[in-house]
């Protein structure tokens, strides 16, 4: 019975996820994913899951745990896109979140694992928003500019709607370093129409808002940051 019993949890886990509520999705995940109760019952996506809803709730070195499991589990299981996937995420989180070094790794880690993949698959554009990063910091526009045209590319050549969404968000912002400000706010602006459709997962929908809205507080377009 029990094991009917987590099942069931399960399923409802994984239903408050695709509904997008956060609170309810992370506690039954994190249930679930207890090491000392029924971690066998998640698979890697659903610790995938654990760590966007930890994410999303403020959560982030729970994030960082279910990432990791995440990893190990898909990279044990043989799915090697997969652990790529959860570096890129691992590495995304780190960054941002005051720990460049750890991050660093992650990427180096994720990109090994992606080096041995033959063909062009789409986390080769996940991965490239690394390195745009890696350039923007350095203030290398011009190869950060290169960085979000492919990334763009990527996306609509697999249909996928957080990369074009960064992409061209991205391109937005780096025209604006450019002095080209009029053609960078056409890009934000379009970039925030891919989010109208709700095809941009949360975390990229975020992203894509702060950049928008720094750009504006950049050039005090203050009407269209509202």
């Amino acid at each position: 019975m029990r094991a009917v019993g987590v099942v069931d949890d399960l399923l409802r886990a994984r239903e408050a996820y695709e509904r997008r509520e956060w609170v309810a999705a992370y506690e039954a995940l994190s249930g679930l994913g207890d090491a000392s109760r029924d971690a066998a019952a998640l698979d890697g996506d659903d610790f995938a899951r654990l760590a966007t809803a930890a994410y999303l709730t403020g959560r982030k070195d729970d994030c960082v745990q279910a990432l990791q499991r995440a990893y190990q589990i898909h990279l044990d299981g043989g799915d090697a896109l997969a652990a790529v996937r959860c570096g890129f995420w691992l590495a995304l989180v780190l960054s941002t979140t005051g720990e460049p070094a750890v991050a660093g790794g992650w990427v180096a880690r994720a990109q090994r694992l992606l080096d041995d993949i033959p063909g062009d698959v789409v986390e080769r554009g996940y991965m490239l928003i690394h390195l745009m990063y890696r350039h923007i910091f350095a203030g290398e526009y011009a190869p950060a500019h290169r960085c979000a045209v492919e990334i763009t590319e990527y996306g609509r050549r697999f249909g996928d709607p957080d990369l074009v969404a960064m992409g061209i968000c991205s391109q937005g912002r780096l025209a604006m370093y450019d002095g080209r400000v009029s053609e960078g706010l056409v890009l934000l602006d379009e970039a925030m129409a891919c989010l109208a459709t709700g095809a941009v997962s949360p975390i990229f929908a975020g992203n894509v808002y702060c950049t928008m809205i720094e750009g504006c507080q950049e050039v005090s377009d203050f009407g269209r940051a509202a």
